[in-house]
């Protein structure tokens, strides 16, 4: 484990070393977590530990000339190297900062100390999350109970809105419930950890948080927060929604397999009525059209403010305490009749804007050239062919599709416009039964995906060289930034190379994107332990096996370094390392390596149904090969049954 932590690059090194190896600066040792019953900070008596989280401590405290208990929150030793993890935690005091709200934790304290250790001290919170009353009632509460709550969050909301911040990570566990001096039950929003905030400054304008990066907690994401588009408001809306579904009917209204598969839903898919996921429940229609309406998947289809929401939920009377609903249309029933209209307003729309739009020239965007005209008439051809064959008049489709390709053939660079073309001729052929015509168009969109897979891969080279451009430490660090931004786009190229089996070009963008990333972020940094992971697939799929096995236990060592032994990316590189090395007949390597793997799978994440059958599978496989075919029956069953049980859930 890391000693000694570099002043200048904030790298973590090891005690051996006498200045950081990376610029030589001066070396000093990493600080230890605060023992109970210790002095912090010269003023904060450590009581006991409150929680514990990948990136964070937090601790309950006394001031000791205050005599005020607080919770003092520590980023972990680990992570004080780690840029993005130290803005967030500043992030997170600047925010919290600015805000006084009943429904808004409060922070009094924040700092570094010895120039190593940052600290944040908040209101001590003696009560439960919203997630933990969730469980603790059977999944979900009362209508009445997620009245209250909801009111105060929208309150509390629409205070930090008006404050220009945008929590972007409201979930249950990030809605703490105490009790008042009456014993009301009050909520309170917490962990501003990755809020979005605005700054004037004397340079102009400058997002704290990068635009384009993907933050929050997957199952409770907004469309737009799932495709890394900018925010508002109106993200924390639908994820208020997203709470409101999952704590009145005890499911949550969008669920994956994977994180990119709920964040992929939350894009596509509607959630359920509440009657088809909770039909034992009797929930106000009202108030479930005020929860959908939250969950609109565009954001001016939302509330435009909490206040608004506010305003439409229902309302527990004091001294009653009946519930007053107030009549919201529920979006559902409105689509039907927007559906209906919305073609002659699209045709409207497209005639008026030829009239008006007919005489400009502007061509558009390198990567996507032609003029509005042309888009319009192209737009208008695709969405024409797509009702035509709906309506199964294939001669006028098969007109209409084969005039959509030659426009895109002859207007636009953009191939993206060609392949959607072909593919509605592939629809066309397909339910005309036009197999031939099927088969040749198929064969076509093979190969225009392969020149776009061949463009995206030199595309990706030529990113990955300018990131080498940096002449000065301003520029580096811009192309610190833009590195692990454009990774996700590297490994996607990567895939889509691998899928066509261009595995000596997918060799070649891994290749130079590791050394560029190692030389620009450092060697340890987790982008290169996925860059290995995807190059020894690759070289396992070209039969150079040689160097997998160094790229393997690399990717492990640098994951257990970042994220932890049992984090999901250490556990699926060791599983990786273990499938590896039983597939070369290592057995006695293998075997321990599949043990782990099952083991922290079912301990840490056993409601990930992937990972655990892949982990199952693997060491059922591995038993096969050595001959216990009773264990390896009893792994594979197992397997299954996870497998049977998801589809059931």
């Amino acid at each position: 484990m890391p000693a000694q932590f570099c002043s200048k690059c904030r790298a973590q090194v090891g005690e051996f070393f006498k200045t950081c190896p990376y610029d030589g600066a001066e070396l000093k040792p990493m600080p230890a977590p605060p023992s109970i019953g210790q002095i912090f900070a010269d003023r904060y008596e450590i009581i006991s530990i409150l929680g514990e989280g990948g990136m964070s401590i937090v601790f309950k405290a006394r001031h000791r000339f205050m005599d005020r208990i607080v919770a003092l929150k520590l980023l972990r030793s680990n992570m004080i190297s780690d840029v993005m993890s130290l803005e967030r935690f500043k992030n997170e005091a600047q925010a919290v900062s600015l805000l006084s709200h009943p429904n808004i934790v409060n922070v009094y304290d924040f700092g570094i100390v010895d120039d190593i250790q940052p600290f944040l001290v908040m209101d001590y919170l003696d009560g439960t999350t919203l997630h933990e009353a969730l469980e603790a009632e059977g999944g979900h509460i009362s209508e009445k109970r997620g009245v209250r709550i909801f009111r105060q969050v929208c309150e509390g909301l629409q205070h930090a809105h008006e404050k220009g911040i945008v929590h972007r990570d409201l979930k249950p566990s990030n809605i703490c419930l105490i009790k008042d001096e009456k014993n009301r039950e009050i909520a309170k929003i917490v962990d501003f950890g990755v809020a979005k905030m605005m700054h004037q400054n004397e340079e102009g304008r400058m997002q704290l948080t990068q635009t384009g990066q993907v933050v929050g907690s997957p199952l409770f994401m907004s469309p737009e927060q799932c495709t890394a588009k900018p925010l508002d408001a109106r993200s924390d809306i639908y994820s208020l929604g997203c709470v409101m579904y999952y704590s009145l009917t005890g499911e949550l209204p969008i669920t994956g397999i994977t994180e990119f598969d709920a964040m992929s839903k939350h894009i596509h898919e509607t959630p359920r009525s509440f009657k088809l996921v909770a039909p034992q429940l009797s929930i106000d229609e009202n108030l479930e059209a005020a929860v959908f309406r939250c969950l609109e998947k565009l954001p001016e289809d939302r509330y435009q403010s909490a206040a608004e929401l506010l305003a439409d939920l229902p309302e527990v009377a004091p001294d009653t305490g009946s519930l007053a609903v107030k009549a919201v249309e529920h979006p559902l029933r409105t689509r039907l009749q927007f559906r209906i209209f919305r073609l002659g307003f699209f045709l409207l729309l497209g005639i008026v804007s030829v009239v008006l739009l007919y005489e400009l020239i502007d061509q558009g965007p390198d990567n996507d050239k032609g003029t509005v005209f042309q888009k319009t008439i192209w737009n208008s051809e695709t969405t024409l062919s797509q009702t035509l064959i709906r309506a199964k008049m294939y001669n006028l489709a098969q007109i209409v599709s084969s005039n959509a390709e030659k426009q895109a053939r002859e207007w636009f660079n953009n191939r993206g416009r060609l392949l959607t073309a072909r593919q509605l001729q592939r629809q066309l052929y397909k339910q005309s039964r036009n197999f031939d015509e099927f088969e040749a168009v198929n064969k076509k969109i093979t190969e225009l995906r392969e020149e776009i897979i061949k463009s995206e891969y030199h595309a990706e080279l030529s990113e990955i060289d300018e990131l080498t451009n940096g002449k000065s430490e301003a520029s580096t660090a811009v192309n610190k930034v833009l590195a692990e931004l454009i990774a996700p786009r590297i490994i996607h190229a990567a895939k889509g190379l691998s899928g066509y089996g261009f595995d000596q070009e997918e060799e070649t963008l891994l290749s130079r994107a590791k050394a560029v990333y190692t030389s620009l972020l450092g060697p340890r940094h987790p982008l290169i332990a996925d860059f290995d992971k995807y190059l020894a697939d690759c070289y396992l799929r070209q039969q150079q096996t040689y160097n997998v096995r160094q790229l393997l236990v690399e990717a492990r060592s640098i994951f257990a370094d970042a994220k932890g032994n049992n984090d999901r990316s250490t556990i699926a590189a060791t599983l990786q390392l273990g499938q590896f090395d039983r597939d070369e007949n290592r057995f006695e390597l293998a075997k321990p390596e599949l043990e782990t793997a099952l083991a922290k799978a079912k301990k840490y994440y056993p409601t990930d149904t992937y990972l655990n059958v892949q982990c199952l599978n693997s060491y059922a496989d591995y038993y096969a090969q050595t001959g216990d075919k009773q264990k390896a029956e009893q792994l594979f069953d197992e397997a299954k049954a996870l497998e049977k049980q998801q589809k059931l859930d």
